[in-house]
């Protein structure tokens, strides 16, 4: 078993590299990583290349920091999907997003 928590609030506060550090010192082994931000947040908007860049980067800080990010959470939107939207709504492109982001997490 592993001591887990969720990101959500320290990575508000600190930034997604630096909350993952602080909960290693706090002596956490697990992290659930809570992507938590607006569907339309900068992070959902950068290029491949650079969404790849980054949360690849930030499973580097996981490693460096002796720390797993064992699950993670999608944005979460008052939202229900009834099948009429059309490809690509900023919704459904957000929770792709993040499950690719789960992937490079290594989660």
């Amino acid at each position: 078993m592993k001591i887990s928590t969720s990101t959500d609030k320290l990575t508000k506060y600190y930034g997604d590299e630096v909350a993952i550090k602080k909960f290693a010192q706090a002596g956490f082994q697990a992290l659930d990583f809570g992507m938590f931000y607006p569907v339309d947040d900068w992070r959902f908007q950068l290029s491949e290349d650079e969404f790849i860049k980054y949360f690849s980067s930030l499973k580097t800080a996981a490693l460096q920091n002796g720390i797993e990010i064992g699950q993670t959470h999608s944005p979460m939107v008052n939202y229900i999907y009834t099948g009429d939207e059309v490809p690509g709504n900023i919704y459904l492109d957000a929770q792709i997003k993040a499950i690719h982001a789960t992937a490079l997490l290594g989660a």
